[in-house]
């Protein structure tokens, strides 16, 4: 089932990025963001589920940068989806993106290293599960400091977003130029990406910390209905788009409304210089 739901939710990203680039560019952060999840799903079912080594030694360690990225990523569409504004205009934003650039800086060896000696490290790991508490393929932190790091930056970044939402308070002038309707789209799906984000986080991190107590086939073995659950929730999202493509287009304010209150106020000032006596 995380096979399956992983590839359905990368094939759904790129048709969602495909036909809706043109017209909101923060789809893009979505669809990396479901990428990025539908990704490290993978990794889990070719390093629990297959016994494919060939596939194992591909997605083993080559993508953890990218599993630094759905909290950010998710903080980035959140912020253009509700004040329609752009992210990535200041130079801090992109600090963001800094545990991802420090952890792929530390697998470089690794990434480079021979492809047979990757296919080896698989073939270990099929045969006992236990390798990926030791596998030397960071130079930086032990594997167990990265596999804490991932689901618990998606943890504080879902909170974040929660907070973003919750504070989200438009001025009434703003506000009557959004459609009521699009608004509560928008924001009730914010809500949910935050929680659903939040929700996925915490079960990783608790599988996460499980290994410092259990062995780690144990753990692994006993997840899956917690990966058969996480597979189905993380599908229904991207499918949701399509059910409500509203969603997509964020909360931008109402260019109609906009030129007809600027066209009303130039009038009245028209109208009140008319109205004065030229001679007086």
């Amino acid at each position: 089932m995380l096979f399956y739901s992983s590839l359905l939710t990368i094939i759904l990203s790129t048709i969602l990025v495909a036909f809706n680039w043109r017209f909101n560019k923060s789809v893009g952060y979505l669809a990396l963001f479901f990428v990025a999840f539908a990704c490290y799903g993978l990794s889990h079912h070719f390093t629990i589920y297959s016994n494919s080594t060939f596939w194992l030694a591909i997605f083993y360690n080559h993508f953890a940068p990218l599993y630094l990225l759905p909290g950010p990523l998710l903080y980035f569409y959140t912020q253009e989806s509700l004040t329609d504004k752009k992210a990535l205009t200041n130079w801090k934003d992109y600090l963001h993106f800094l545990p991802a650039l420090i952890n792929l800086v530390a697998i470089i060896p690794y990434i480079f290293s021979p492809f047979a000696e990757k296919l080896a490290l698989a073939a270990d790991i099929h045969q006992n599960l236990e390798v990926i508490r030791t596998a030397n393929v960071n130079w930086l932190y032990p594997p167990i400091v990265g596999y804490t790091a991932r689901p618990l930056s998606m943890l504080i970044y879902g909170l974040l977003i929660f907070l973003k939402w919750n504070r989200f308070n438009p001025k009434k002038e703003i506000l009557d130029r959004i459609p009521t309707t699009q608004y509560i789209f928008v924001k009730n799906w914010i809500l949910l990406l935050s929680l659903v984000g939040c929700t996925v986080a915490a079960l990783f991190l608790w599988l996460t910390l499980s290994f410092v107590d259990d062995q780690a086939s144990t753990v692994l073995v006993n997840s899956m209905p917690l990966h058969f659950g996480i597979g189905i929730l993380f599908c229904l999202l991207p499918v949701s788009l399509f059910l409500f493509p509203k969603i997509l287009y964020g909360m931008p304010i109402s260019a109609e409304k906009s030129v007809s209150t600027a066209t009303t106020l130039k009038s009245k000032k028209l109208q009140g210089e008319l109205d004065q006596d030229p001679f007086l």
